[in-house]
């Protein structure tokens, strides 16, 4: 029986990490791939991210509930579960979702393979987040 019973604090955690995550692997991991992937400049992007930036918080906001009521169906959550259900929600759902938009978009391989790494990666931190605080 899906449980109402998460932890706020842990979903509020998750969805930080995320954006720290996300803050790194478009700026000193990998923002000059993800740029030139554009086709773009720094300058280019630098004086409109701010919707952007909220609609990715607002966006890891459902995910992190999502992984956090997925997690109360575990007998007993922890952060393997957690990291597993990330993986599986980050394969299973966003990437092939993904993949299959860019097929039809034609978007740059580079562009789309770094939106999974981070979409992948991201959902599994928030997973180990949120198991291990469940």
């Amino acid at each position: 029986m899906l449980s109402w019973d998460i932890n706020w604090v842990a979903v509020v955690v998750a969805i930080v990490a995320f954006q720290v995550l996300g803050f790194l692997w478009y700026g000193a991991l990998f923002g000059k791939m993800w740029l030139a992937g554009m086709g773009k400049t720094q300058e280019d992007i630098s004086g409109g991210a701010g919707a952007a930036i909220v609609t990715g918080i607002i966006s890891s906001a459902i995910a992190a509930v999502a992984l956090a009521l997925l997690l109360t169906l575990g007998d007993d959550p922890d952060v393997a579960l957690g990291v597993t259900l990330g993986a599986i929600a980050g394969i299973g759902f966003i990437a092939s979702s993904m993949v299959t938009t860019a097929a039809y978009e034609e978007k740059n391989q580079t562009v789309l393979w770094l939106g999974i790494g981070y979409q992948l990666v991201g959902m599994m931190i928030m997973g180990a987040i949120l198991g291990a605080w469940q």
